[in-house]
């Protein structure tokens, strides 16, 4: 009698996914007024966004035995594959803007 185990297909899979993603954006005005004559506005603000992604995955198909002591990735006997990918955004912004009572206005942008 033939051995029915060996005639199972099967398949090992393992996969790992690690995703994070935040955005912050901050803004603060101040409006001040010096002796009714000069006037001073200030904006300052500030933005960070990321946002990844990694990903892992292997396989592995047609084992000899389904003994779990036996089954790994390196002991499959079929068709194999593996896959990676890795993404990654990140930005970090900053401005400031100015405004006094003689009319004048200054720009900062940080990237």
């Amino acid at each position: 009698m033939k051995d029915q185990e060996n005639n199972v297909n099967s398949a090992y899979n393992i996969s790992f996914t690690d995703e994070n993603s935040w955005t912050w954006t901050n803004t603060i005005e101040y409006q001040l007024s010096f002796s009714d004559v000069h006037d001073l506005d200030l904006l300052v603000g500030t933005e960070a966004y990321k946002e990844s992604q990694w990903l892992q995955g292997a396989s592995v198909q047609d084992f000899f035995t389904l003994d779990p002591d036996f089954i790994s990735l390196s002991t499959g006997t079929g068709r194999r594959s593996t896959s990676s990918t890795e993404l990654e955004n990140t930005l970090l912004s900053g401005f400031s803007k100015r405004n006094t009572g003689m009319m004048t206005s200054i720009y900062l942008i940080f990237l």
